[in-house]
């Protein structure tokens, strides 16, 4: 870490600390006296701490820069010492108290203090001081409740160490990478600088002071507000910051511009900064260095989203709820999250790898380059997720690069491609294991969360408290004290004697002290496959959200692309907050208005008929912003800020560009809306590039390796293998076989029905013309029938369910006559000019429909009835047929949102956001919005046959290792909402087929 002294490792130390989302601290009510006195006294303290390196460092540059004493500067001396002293005086003033039995003992939370049986000791001063209820430890004090901590040492430590960090990254942004005597003849650049340096330090510590004054009132119950947003929110503290950073600038104005071209500022360069861009540059750097929130004098503009020049700001330090555990911040302390799959490894200066450590901005970041890896990312709008038996959940998409991160092993290539091997191997076959099991943040690479816990099937918190490193048993997992063994420790050594306790006064109380208590700070970490998926079927909205609940493991062969993965999600179904909003997002939302929090992009400044979401949707120069008709009376919202959901109003990162707005997994829906309590059971197992099919799949029913593929019993300890498939329960159908009946995995406490699919001519000249469906096709339609035998005149599609007799009563049906053609009859009476006959003389009429063409190769997924239609590509007739209860309307270029039959039948006209148009009703108007289409009918899917499904990646030879393509097929079980049930036909099967791009790590493979 660039002139940090290393006479202590605290922050190379913080391996383990999680990524924190931007919080406020508990309401004032539910803090204690102690406890709300400590942030603003950390926050002073470290504001003067900071004040002080900048001082005394960027004295020694000036001196080396203008040639009167040459020689490295790093962050020492008796000055920053004697600073750091006060730090450590005031933490131990207002931010520790002592144990509540062993009076004599520091703490900072009552897990520091000794045991006492079932009642353990509590922190407390004048009122019970627990830094957790402060948002530590944040990410960058982990550890600081520790055993060799207790004192407070630990905490302050802390704010020094962070005091360090800002102060590095102000200096770096200010003097760059000058020489030695670089300014020694250039007396204008040499003033400039260090009126620069002196006009940053002055408004960084300033800024700072009064946002900590801001919040602390607010703490204390002293002033009314979200201390998050002092800076904008309350109007002295915001204009004082306007003006701070204005002398800033005010400084730089007095530069020439020769001085200003002589200096290496804000990271450009020497002569890579203007006095223009000097000027917004360091005064984003002094805002950012101080809070890293937005400059209310810039319109609410952001430093961080504009340079990110510091990793850490001063606030951060007394508040960590302020702070986000960052790659680039140069320390180790993020876990796997939706935001970085892989967690951190390393982090610039932090750095434990034998070899490299990927940068900031990388597929890869903050890992190890030794580690060959693959980034697995899904084409979201490209998939085939098709769900329940009613077709009405069919031909969905999933979220976009939703995927994991696998680490590959057991394969050799001496050059790679993207991901595909091009140069020489013998052994193309790799093996892939990805980290995706829920793990608790203590021990990522143990048992999974619930495995470690109380065994309930729930992945949750509550499973991973442990007993401390000072029990006899550490590492176990405790319910309460009681489960942890502890022992006496020497109090002149600080070594254990190994004497069990079981509070203070088993041990020497002159010598020795009680220790080893159940730790509850380690959280389950749950990995999550891709962002909140909206989506919007039958009139019903839904929202989406997937978790791993195994590590996704498989085989990968980078040569022919060939290879399956096998993993278990959890699929947490929400209901929608409206049907044009089934999930929360994040920014791009009407702020008022009769659209009033609804999804919307804005318009480019100057090529205003220009819909944007970004700035770089724009032309060069131009910037996107909020000016839109599609938010009559308001203006679109592009601040990252959640709209709807559990954090409504909460700051957070895009994370997928959806027909529904932006989404990310800061915005979750609200817990209150969940219809799926402990989520659904999907069983990717395998996703693959073969053909797999219902009818063939196998899964464990119970056990340790419940839902897990299987072949035999064997593959199942302590239960069965069972086929996913069997005979239906619906009346009238129970010859036929449902792919999920209610004892496989369907739905429960219902009959469970066939697919939808209209019967049809299976053989001959007939295949796949529809059997008494009627001239249009939406006519039920009927089946061929047991003719004799035990089942007589029940439904029948293969001759085994006819015993006795035979599967061969087919229905008739008219043809000839165009007005009656496929018209259920009796006799020629029924149709017109034409006959009655067989419906199916060369077979017999099943579920086999004809499916409808999709273009692969050229023209890739278009709709096609033969092959011209495709190009050079090749028209594959889907192995999804037409459904019974024919015709669904959705919006043409928003898939996942239906309209309804009198939309289409009113040429799309659909008040409010709509198909096709804004609010005045016209399509091609610039209130369209964002998607807008026409209503559309498309005819309603089933699974055919046996459910099979096509594989993808060396199939038809459309796919690679690196664009890969793959397919499963599993049974979904039914929610809790008789609605979301009856619509999609849940519970019932299952099927995705899905394509994406695979990163690589690596050039070659050793």
């Amino acid at each position: 870490m660039k002139g940090i002294r290393t006479k202590t490792s605290w922050l190379a130390a913080l391996a383990a600390a999680v990524l924190v989302a931007t919080t406020a601290l508990p309401a004032a009510a539910q803090l204690t006296a102690d406890e709300i006195a400590c942030p603003p006294n950390l926050g002073k303290a470290t504001t003067k701490h900071v004040k002080t390196i900048l001082k005394e460092v960027s004295k020694c540059k000036d001196n080396d820069l203008s040639g009167k004493v040459t020689g490295a500067c790093p962050i020492a001396g008796d000055k920053i010492d004697k600073s750091e002293e006060k730090v450590l005086k005031s933490v131990t003033k207002k931010c520790t108290a002592l144990c509540s039995v062993t009076k004599t003992r520091s703490c900072i939370a009552a897990v520091s203090c000794p045991p006492n049986g079932n009642s353990p000791e509590l922190c407390f001063g004048k009122s019970e001081f627990r830094i957790g209820q402060l948002d530590f430890p944040g990410p960058f004090c982990n550890g600081i409740i520790g055993e060799a901590l207790v004192d407070g040492d630990g905490l302050s430590q802390c704010m020094t160490g962070i005091g360090e960090l800002v102060a590095t990254d102000i200096l770096d942004n200010v003097y760059g990478g000058l020489a030695s005597s670089a300014l020694a003849d250039e007396k204008d650049a040499a003033k400039c600088v260090k009126g620069i340096a002196k006009a940053v330090a002055k408004g960084a510590t300033s800024i700072a002071g009064t946002i900590n004054k801001c919040r602390g009132a607010i703490l204390s119950g002293k002033a009314s507000g979200d201390p998050a947003n002092c800076s904008t929110a309350d109007p002295k503290t915001a204009d004082k910051i306007d003006k701070t950073l204005d002398k800033v600038e005010s400084t730089v104005e007095k530069c020439t511009d020769a001085a200003i071209a002589l200096l290496d500022l804000c990271g450009n360069g020497v002569g890579g900064t203007t006095k223009a861009d000097a000027r917004t540059c360091l005064r984003d750097l002094t805002n950012e260095a101080a809070h890293g929130g937005a400059d209310p004098g810039a319109g609410g503009r952001s430093a961080s989203a504009q340079g990110g020049f510091v990793a850490v700001n001063i606030i951060n330090a007394a508040y960590p709820g302020s702070a986000e555990a960052t790659c680039g911040d140069n320390v180790v302390n993020q876990l796997p999250s939706q935001f970085n799959l892989t967690g951190e490894e390393c982090d610039g200066t932090d750095n434990p790898c034998t070899e490299g450590c990927f940068p900031p901005g990388d597929a890869f970041e903050c890992t190890c380059t030794e580690t060959n890896r693959l980034a697995r990312r899904a084409d979201g709008p490209a998939a085939d997720l098709s769900s329940g038996w009613t077709g009405n959940s069919h031909l969905s998409q999933v979220a976009q690069d939703a995927g994991y991160v696998s680490v590959i092993t057991g394969c050799d290539c001496d050059g790679v491609t993207g991901a595909t091997c091009t140069g020489s191997s013998s052994d193309p076959v790799c093996e892939t294991s990805a980290p995706t099991a829920p793990k608790c943040s203590h021990d990522p690479f143990g048992d999974t969360c619930d495995d470690k816990g109380d065994g309930d099937g729930i992945h949750e918190d509550s499973d991973c408290p442990f007993c401390d490193d000072n029990s006899l048993n550490p590492g176990d997992f405790c319910a309460n004290e009681g489960d942890c063994n502890s022992q006496c420790f020497t109090l002149a050594t600080g070594l254990p004697t190994a004497t069990p306790c079981v509070r203070n006064g088993d041990c020497d109380v002159a010598t020795e002290v009680c220790l080893g208590r159940c730790d509850s700070t380690s959280e389950c970490v749950i990995t999550k496959n891709g962002a909140p998926l909206p989506l919007s079927a039958g009139g019903t909205p839904a929202c989406i959200i997937s978790t791993f609940r195994t590590d996704a493991t498989g085989t990968s062969n980078i040569v022919t692309g060939e290879g399956e993965q096998n993993y278990i999600l959890g699929s947490f179904t929400y209901l929608g907050i409206s049907q044009f909003k089934p999930c929360p997002v994040c920014g791009g939302f009407c702020d008022d208005g009769n659209r009033q929090d609804e999804p919307c992009e804005g318009t480019c400044s100057t090529t205003t008929t220009t819909s944007c979401r970004f700035d770089s949707d724009c032309p060069g120069g131009e910037t996107c912003t909020g000016n839109t008709p599609l938010c009559p009376g308001s203006f679109c919202n592009l601040e990252l800020v959640c709209s709807g959901g559990a954090n409504d109003g909460d700051p957070c990162r895009i994370e997928a560009e959806t027909a529904f707005g932006t989404t990310s997994d800061d915005c979750p829906p609200d817990e209150l809306q969940l219809l799926s309590p402990g989520g659904l059971t999907i069983n990717f197992t395998p996703a693959t590039s073969e053909t797999v099919s219902h009818a063939g799949l196998k899964a464990c029913s119970g056990g340790d390796n419940d839902g897990f593929s299987c072949a035999s019993n064997g593959d199942c300890p302590g239960s069965f293998c069972i086929d996913l498939a069997g005979p239906c329960t619906d009346p009238g159908n129970e010859l036929l076989t449902c792919f999920c009946p209610a004892n496989k995995g369907g739905t429960t406490g219902s009959f469970s029905k066939p697919n939808s699919c209209k019967p049809a001519c299976n053989a001959g000249a007939e295949l796949g013309t529809g059997c008494a469906t009627g001239p249009t096709g939406l006519l039920t339609g009927e089946h061929t029938r047991c003719a004799g035998g035990s089942n007589d005149g029940k439904v029948c599609d293969e001759p085994g369910d006819c015993p006795g007799g035979t599967c061969t009563d087919n229905p008739s049906h008219c043809t000839g006559d165009p007005a009656t053609a496929q018209n259920p009859c009796s006799s020629n009476d029924d149709c017109g000019t034409g006959v009655c006959e067989d419906a199916c003389p060369s077979g017999s009429c099943t579920l086999l429909c004809l499916g409808r063409g999709a273009c692969k190769g050229d023209n890739e997924q278009a709709v096609c009835a033969d092959n011209t239609d495709c190009g050079t590509g090749e028209c594959v007739f889907d192995e999804l047929g037409e459904c019974a209860v024919g015709n669904r309307f959705i919006c043409s270029d928003q898939t996942f949102l239906t309209c309804s039959r009198t939309d289409f039948e009113m040429n799309g006209a659909f008040p409010g956001i709509g198909c096709e148009s804004g609010p005045d009703g016209f399509l091609g108007n610039a209130d369209d919005a964002p998607g807008a289409g026409e209503c559309i009918p498309v005819q309603n899917r089933c699974y055919l046959g046996d459910g099979e499904v096509e594989g993808g990646d060396t199939l038809n030879g459309f796919g690679d290792p690196t664009n890969w393509r793959s397919v499963s097929a599993y049974c979904i079980p039914p929610t809790v909402s008789s609605s979301v049930n009856i619509t999609a036909g849940l519970g019932g099967p299952g099927r995705l087929r899905q394509t994406g791009v695979n990163v690589a790590s690596y050039t070659e493979l050793p």
